[in-house]
């Protein structure tokens, strides 16, 4: 049997039962993916954000690992939250700009 290259979903293999399945999924990844992110951001902010003030304050005798361990804790503390809401006001902006460009009804 041979499958047309347009039309239809179902013509082409995908159900609407099988987009509902794999929808979940796909979101729970891109949760994933933005939450990963902004922590591994945030460590890396305050690890530099030590790293900065240690130098400021003249404190050169600590090892790598405190600084390391120090600022990947004040990052996760202090900036998850804020990178996270940064993110979320971006991505509001971005899907309003697209439905104010793209809509043909408005």
């Amino acid at each position: 049997m041979m499958m047309s290259q347009g039309g239809d979903d179902e013509e082409n293999g995908f159900s609407q039962q099988d987009m509902n399945l794999r929808f979940p999924f796909v979101s729970g990844y891109y949760l994933l993916t933005i939450v990963g992110f902004t922590v591994l951001y945030s460590c890396i902010s305050g690890i530099v954000f030590v790293v900065v003030a240690n130098d400021l304050l003249g404190r050169h005798d600590s090892c790598i690992s405190e600084v390391v361990w120090v600022g990947a804790e004040v990052g996760v503390k202090k900036l998850t939250w804020f990178f996270c809401l940064r993110w979320s006001v971006r991505n509001a902006e971005s899907h309003g700009i697209g439905l104010l460009v793209c809509s043909s009804d408005l």
